[in-house]
């Protein structure tokens, strides 16, 4: 009689830890999304199993139903949950630092982009220095009187000596030029007037 409770009672414990297994595999199996506790419910099932095997009272049942309950939410529910944890804070930091590095990426484009427009607008106001600069010598530049002089004969408005000295008669010659191309008469003889005289031959 001993015997045969013996065998009931590790016939029970062996098939609670079978059903036990094999609500865990079929968790497992369920998908991470799963929200069901299983090892709770399984280790639950598998005491009251065992508690119907061994012995025939409601309260004994219960009882190692209650066990097997606990047993499988510290055993499997409670390991699993903290794992699932873990692997949702390491894909939030994973997340985290993935749109840091795009934060950074664009400070970065934007920046350059900043530097860009800077040179774009440094190089321009060299170009403007340089081209007002060129102006400036081309204005300042000495003009050759005698050959002033002769263009002015050539076009028949100057009738005194080719000695290169820009005096009255010169300047007199100047304007009058000036006024024939219907320009303001200021009697200054410069390279952009002296190519006019030039180009109207």
């Amino acid at each position: 009689m001993t015997g045969s409770i013996h065998g009931r009672r590790a016939a029970a414990l062996a098939a609670a830890v079978l059903l036990t297994a094999a609500l865990s595999a079929c968790t497992s199996a369920s998908g991470e999304g799963s929200t069901v506790d299983t090892g709770t419910i399984g280790g639950a099932a598998a005491g009251g199993l065992a508690g119907a095997l061994v012995s025939k009272n409601p309260w004994v049942i219960g009882g190692l139903a209650v066990a097997g309950g606990i047993a499988g939410n510290e055993l499997i529910d409670k390991p699993r949950a903290e794992e699932k944890r873990k692997r949702a804070a390491s894909q939030r930091q994973a997340e985290a630092e993935r749109e840091r590095q795009r934060q950074l990426e664009y400070e970065r484009q934007s920046q350059l982009q900043r530097e860009e427009v800077r040179q774009q607008i440094e190089e321009q106001r060299l170009y403007e220095e340089w081209k007002r600069e060129r102006l400036r010598q081309g204005q300042d530049r000495p003009v050759d009187v005698s050959a002033a002089q002769r263009l002015l004969k050539a076009h028949g408005l100057y009738q005194g000596p080719v000695d290169g000295v820009y005096g009255s008669a010169t300047e007199q010659a100047v304007r009058r030029f000036e006024a024939k191309q219907g320009r303001q008469q200021t009697g200054k003889l410069t390279p952009g007037l002296m190519s006019e005289m030039r180009a109207t031959l």
